[in-house]
């Protein structure tokens, strides 16, 4: 059987361009947890440089509000994307290893009545030079 995890990433319109191609870049890096399809949606709130990015592999979904901020963005994104076994919500300047999906995943798989998961991660900056 394979499983199916989303990640979601809300953007707020003060988010600058380079830092969400930068995290666009460094989730389609990451290793896929076996026997599962990962999908990857940015969920923009209004912005002045309005458009897709431009990544294999990931999604956006735009809100032309910003409204309820992060905990309505998340919301619109779970009613529009199909439903998985999965989702993973990833702040805009998270940089996760490479591995972290598949640590995760296999967490959840052992012990499948823990929800949520978090784990400690390296955050960047746009000020630190990450």
């Amino acid at each position: 059987m394979t499983d199916s995890l989303h990640v979601l990433v809300p953007v707020a319109p003060g988010e600058p361009a380079t830092l969400v191609e930068r995290t666009a870049r460094k989730l389609t890096e990451l290793a896929s947890p076996p026997d599962c399809t990962v999908s990857v949606t940015f969920v923009i709130d209004e912005r002045d440089d309005e458009g897709d990015l431009d990544h294999p592999g990931v999604d956006t979904l735009h809100r032309v509000t910003t409204e309820g901020r992060r905990v309505v963005a998340v919301e619109y994104a779970l009613d529009r994307i199909d439903e998985s076994d999965y989702v993973a919500l990833f702040d805009v300047d998270l940089r996760p290893d490479e591995d972290f999906l598949v640590e995760c995943l296999a967490e959840l798989r052992r012990r499948p009545t823990v929800r949520p998961v978090t784990v400690e991660q390296s955050v960047s900056h746009p000020f630190s030079g990450e």
